[in-house]
């Protein structure tokens, strides 16, 4: 799992929100279609990441 600064301003920013329903979606992703996340329950707020991988939600 990657560490560092960014990691933990994603944590810290996106905990909060874990249980409720995401309203809206914003970026990309080459692995999922982002659309596909509206209307559903965030329930972690975890980032993996491999060398070629975009940052994941």
């Amino acid at each position: 799992m990657p560490e560092g600064p960014s990691v933990r301003k994603f944590q810290l920013l996106t905990s909060p929100f874990v249980g409720q329903v995401v309203a809206k979606v914003g970026g990309s992703s080459k692995k999922i279609n982002v659309n596909d996340l509206n209307a559903l329950r965030l329930q972690d707020s975890q980032v993996s990441c491999a060398e070629d991988d975009l940052w994941q939600v």
